[in-house]
């Protein structure tokens, strides 16, 4: 029995398909129906582009954290670094926005040399 509806099922589509007619297209379709998909491709990079820089910035301040948090509990003095005379609050919060300022840096340097072999290449 299901062999007679998967035969009937081609039959009745191409049935529909003659009902409907042809009609033709706009002259702008095809232009259309690409605007469309690289809109969505754009969409879809930027969508990329913003969780991989918000992942590298949760990292990146981890990081940062966790090897503050251990010189702090682990009270290890190194020579070459000296730390300014405030308070560990303000250490952290300068800390947190250098990791700002360079993630910036990083993020703008890329957008640049990505347009810049972009347009090279094509």
């Amino acid at each position: 029995m299901r062999t007679n509806m998967n035969e009937q099922k081609p039959d009745a589509l191409k049935e529909l398909f003659r009902q409907m007619g042809h009609e033709p297209l706009s002259s702008g379709f095809n232009d259309d129906v690409m605007h469309q998909i690289m809109a969505e491709v754009s969409r879809k990079k930027k969508r990329e582009e913003r969780l991989t820089l918000l992942g590298l910035g949760i990292a990146s301040v981890l990081m940062v954290g966790l090897a503050v948090a251990a010189f702090y509990y682990c009270e290890v003095s190194l020579s070459i670094f000296r730390l300014p005379a405030a308070s560990s609050l303000s250490f952290c919060l300068f800390i947190c926005l250098m990791v700002i300022i360079l993630l910036t840096a990083d993020h703008k340097l890329r957008q640049v040399y990505y347009r810049k072999h972009a347009q090279s290449q094509s």
